[in-house]
């Protein structure tokens, strides 16, 4: 078992997320096509689909969608502030995944530049 300095237990890491015990200045996407590091500051909304398997990101200059299954944990740690970087789990087959004691597990990673023309209208 892992232990922090103070001796309580390290639960195990999100598949999918690397999490920091301080606030991040960005958050970095990483997926199959492309990397990005995105200020927080510029993060405008989090939002958790009910059934935990979509998490949307609107940032200033660009959308992101997370896909896949019980993405509460990581939706708490990039509230927080603390998540420092989101990228694909290590599955074999992202659309049946196996789950690992009821850990996040993301399956994919949509992200779009948002055209100032798009913002206007919001």
């Amino acid at each position: 078992m892992i232990e922090t300095h103070d001796g309580t237990p390290l639960r195990p890491r999100p598949h999918g997320v690397e999490r920091s015990d301080f606030q991040g200045l960005f958050l970095r996407f990483e997926s199959k096509r492309e990397r990005i590091a995105l200020p927080y500051a510029l993060l405008l909304k989090l939002e958790l689909s009910l059934d935990q398997r979509t998490l949307e990101l609107a940032f200033a200059t660009h959308t992101v969608t997370v896909g896949g299954w019980d993405l509460h944990e990581i939706y708490e740690m990039i509230a927080d502030g603390h998540a420092r970087c989101i990228h694909l789990s290590d599955q074999e087959s992202p659309g049946n995944p196996a789950r690992r004691n009821d850990r996040p597990i993301v399956g994919e990673i949509r992200i779009a530049r948002v055209e100032s023309d798009d913002r206007k209208g919001q």
